[in-house]
């Protein structure tokens, strides 16, 4: 999604994308602000800064520069997921009672939460089978520091027995797990972004639900409100 939505950075005159850069501080002058990567790298400088990192990780770099986004991302809890994933050389079998061609299935199970079979998704036609694997909340923060190699045994495991036998699974190709430790917010938020006349701008899923549409729109109204055309 981010490299199809990119596309269009490209084109734009005097335009520059960026990526594995790890911002760890920003600077402010009466040119506008500048971006401080983890090398001391500068970038800018810029009108208008749009943060989407989830509050905690928010947090150092906007402490330094305005109280009222500070107090917001002290406010918004987030909880953690452990994400697992599988690519098998062939086609699930069918599931009794299932149609043939399921999407995702939201589980009642103390471990698994979603299950999504990712070359369901438009454009992944001819991918090999894969499936992701989506921890409930609970048993992600149980098992927080756990090896990322055991917890994609375990959700793999769960997989398994919840919906097949293993005499009937395919040949596994790879398996992994993910851990996002700031995966959704605790509780709803009243806004879907925030920003301050001094050109600091907040937005992401921590401010709706925790999906990604819900990040898209979270960023997609805060540019309409950066450009003028508040949506409120």
């Amino acid at each position: 999604m981010t490299r199809h939505m990119a596309d269009s950075l490209t084109a734009m005159p005097n335009a520059e994308l960026h990526t594995g850069t790890p911002i760890v501080a920003l600077e402010h002058s009466p040119a506008g602000w500048r971006l401080v990567d983890a090398d001391g790298a500068h970038y800018g400088p810029y009108g208008q800064i749009v943060i989407s990192a989830p509050p905690p990780q928010a947090h150092a770099l906007i402490q330094p520069w305005d109280d009222a986004l500070t107090a917001v991302c002290v406010t918004r809890e987030q909880r953690a997921c452990w994400a697992g994933w599988a690519i098998f050389e062939g086609p699930l079998p069918l599931i009794p009672g299932v149609t043939p061609g399921w999407q995702m299935a939201r589980l009642d199970h103390p471990m698994l939460n979603i299950v999504s079979r990712n070359q369901t998704k438009p454009g992944r036609e001819t991918q090999p089978e894969s499936v992701s694997l989506l921890a409930q909340l609970d048993w992600s923060e149980a098992q927080l520091e756990q090896p990322a190699e055991w917890v994609a045994e375990q959700l793999l495991t769960a997989f398994k027995r919840t919906f097949l036998t293993a005499a009937t699974f395919p040949k596994l190709i790879e398996m992994g797990a993910h851990r996002w430790r700031y995966a959704q917010p605790t509780t709803p938020c009243e806004y879907d972004y925030l920003y301050s006349a001094n050109g600091l701008a907040l937005c992401g899923d921590s401010f709706r639900g925790g999906r990604v549409e819900d990040a898209w729109l979270s960023g997609h109204r805060l540019g309409e409100a950066l450009i003028g055309r508040s949506v409120r």
